[in-house]
C-alpha cells in the first residue's frame, strides 16, 4: 500500500484526536510535518512526533513534500487553506463545519475542482459503527417506510444534520426554520454545549462566560425538513443538559431509538439492541462488528480491525483517512467529499436563514444570497479587514482575533 505523507494544520482541540489515529495506519499514513499559530504548540507536537513544526501554513506546503493535509484549523480559515494547497496539488481533509458560510464552503468545492484535487470532510457521526448499522438496516426495509426523523443534537448542528441524511438515505428539498432566545434558570447553564453568542442571529462573537448566579440568554433553533422521499425530518438545538445529542427513526413496520431497534411483528411491539462486539489483541480491545440478533441478523463489519480502533470515533477517523486515501492511490470516489459536508452546512444554514426571514421556508438546493452569509461575512470583514471570499497571501489563521467556531 502506498504510503502518504499528511501534515495536520492546526494542533489543538480536535487535532489530538487525530493524532492517536493517523500513527495507527501505518501503512497508509506519516506524519509528516504539523502547522499552528501558535509557536510553543506546534513545536511540542512537533516533537512528540518526531516532525518538523511551523508557525506558517505556506512555508509548510513549500517546505515539505505533501500529499495530503489535515485542516483542524478554526473554519473561518478553511476556504484559504484549502486554496493554499490546491495551489500546489495537495489534497484536503477538512475538519468540521466545513466553513462558517455557505458561499465560503462552496468556494471550497470550486478550488477544488479547479486544481483537480480531493476535499473530504472529515464527518464522524455518519461513520461510526451504529450509523452505518442503521443505514444497513433501513436499506434493508425491515423498518418498513421510514416516515419521520427527529434529532436533538448540541455540540454542532450539522452532526445532527449528517445524522438525519444519513438515515433519510437521501436530501432534503426545502426546510423551515424557527429560532429564539430564551432564558435559563442557573441550574440548566451546566451544559458545556451552551456556548452560542448570547442574544441573536447569527452565532458570532465570543462565547458567553458561564454565569456564577441568576439567569442567562441562549438561543434555541428547530428546523422540519422535507426530503425528496418523502420523510420528514425534524432537528432541534435543545437548550440546557436535559436532553443530549440523540435521534430516532420512525418506519411503518418498526422503528430506531437510540441505540434500540424496535419492530412490529406478530401484534408485539420487539426491542432488538445494537451489540457492539469487540475483540481482544496485544493487550486491546477493538471493535470488531456490531449486529442486531434479527432473523437473520444484520451485521456491519469494521473493514479496518487490523489497524485495532478502539472506539466507534477512531473507528470514524481511520473511515476518514482510508476515504481519501482510495482516492489518491485508486482513483476510487470519496465516500463523502467536500459536497457531503456542504450539503450539511447547507441545511443548517437553511434552518437559520428561514429563522431570519419569519420562518419563510428555503428550497434546497441554495442558490439565492443568504442574509445568514452577509452577516457572517460583515463580521469577519470586522474582525480580518478583509471580505473572506477575496483569497489573500496571508494566511487568515494567523491573526489572534476569530469567530466563533460555531457556525
Amino acid at each position: 500500500m502506498d504510503i502518504l505523507r499528511i501534515a495536520v494544520v492546526g494542533v489543538g482541540g480536535r487535532a489530538g484526536a487525530h493524532l492517536t489515529t493517523i500513527p495507527k495506519l501505518k501503512d497508509a499514513y506519516q506524519i509528516a510535518a504539523v502547522c499552528d499559530i501558535r509557536e510553543e504548540q506546534a513545536q511540542q507536537v512537533a516533537a512528540k512526533h518526531r516532525v518538523p513544526g511551523y508557525t506558517d501554513v505556506e512555508k509548510m506546503l513549500d517546505a515539505e513534500n505533501l500529499d495530503v493535509i489535515l485542516i483542524t484549523a478554526p473554519p473561518e480559515g478553511h476556504h484559504i487553506i484549502t486554496a493554499q494547497a490546491a495551489e500546489r496539488a495537495v489534497h484536503v481533509i477538512s475538519e468540521t463545519p466545513m466553513s462558517f458560510s455557505l458561499a465560503c464552503a462552496r468556494l471550497m468545492l470550486e478550488t477544488a475542482e479547479k486544481h483537480n484535487i480531493f476535499l473530504e470532510v472529515s464527518e464522524n457521526v455518519r461513520r461510526w459503527p451504529a450509523e452505518r448499522l442503521k443505514r444497513k438496516i433501513i436499506e434493508s426495509g425491515m423498518l418498513g417506510t421510514v416516515t419521520q426523523i427527529h434529532c436533538w443534537y448540541v455540540s454542532g448542528g450539522y452532526h445532527g444534520i449528517s445524522a438525519i441524511r444519513n438515515c433519510a438515505c437521501g436530501e432534503a428539498t426545502r426546510v423551515i426554520g424557527h429560532a429564539q432566545n430564551v432564558q435559563l434558570a442557573m441550574s440548566r447553564w451546566f451544559d458545556p454545549f451552551a456556548r452560542r453568542a448570547v442574544g441573536e442571529m447569527p452565532h458570532i462573537g465570543t462565547m458567553p462566560a458561564v454565569p456564577d448566579s441568576g439567569a442567562r440568554v441562549a438561543t434555541w433553533e428547530l428546523g422540519v425538513a422535507n426530503f425528496a422521499n418523502g420523510i420528514t425530518a425534524i432537528y432541534e438545538y435543545p437548550i440546557g443538559a436535559a436532553r443530549v445529542n440523540y435521534w430516532e427513526v420512525d418506519g411503518t413496520r418498526g422503528q430506531i431509538i437510540g441505540s434500540d431497534v424496535y419492530l412490529y411483528e406478530d401484534g408485539q411491539r420487539n426491542r432488538y439492541p445494537i451489540e457492539t462486539v469487540t475483540r481482544e489483541q496485544d493487550g486491546i480491545s477493538a471493535i470488531d462488528h456490531l449486529k442486531i440478533n434479527t432473523d437473520p441478523p444484520i451485521i456491519w463489519e469494521n473493514p479496518y480491525t487490523k489497524y485495532l480502533l478502539t472506539d466507534a470515533d477512531d473507528v470514524a477517523r481511520a473511515d476518514v483517512l482510508m476515504s481519501i486515501h482510495r482516492a489518491v492511490t485508486e482513483g476510487a470516489a470519496l465516500d463523502y467529499g467536500g459536497i457531503g459536508g456542504y450539503r450539511d452546512v447547507e441545511f443548517l444554514i437553511g434552518v437559520r436563514e428561514s429563522a431570519m426571514r419569519q420562518n419563510a421556508p428555503i428550497s434546497f438546493p441554495i442558490e439565492e444570497e443568504l442574509v445568514y452569509d452577509q452577516r457572517q461575512h460583515e463580521a469577519y470583514r470586522q474582525i480580518y479587514g478583509h471580505d473572506p471570499l477575496e483569497i489573500t497571501q496571508t494566511p487568515l489563521w494567523k491573526q489572534e482575533a476569530r469567530l466563533s467556531q460555531e457556525i
